[in-house]
């Protein structure tokens, strides 16, 4: 009984480490997509600015 037990609380503590992982791992990959859609923008506002002045 007490061999069970351990082993569940251990497999709930890795799923709940795995989940904390994922959910910073989404997070660091939406920074990233937001700073590239950002700099894509910029680089769009940059090149109508060129056609303005021309």
């Amino acid at each position: 009984m007490k061999r069970k037990r351990a082993t569940t609380t251990t497999t709930t503590t890795m799923m709940l480490m795995m989940m904390i992982l994922m959910m910073m791992m989404m997070m660091m990959m939406m920074m990233m997509m937001m700073m590239m859609m950002m700099m894509m923008m910029m680089m769009m506002m940059m090149l109508m600015m060129m056609m303005m002045m021309m």
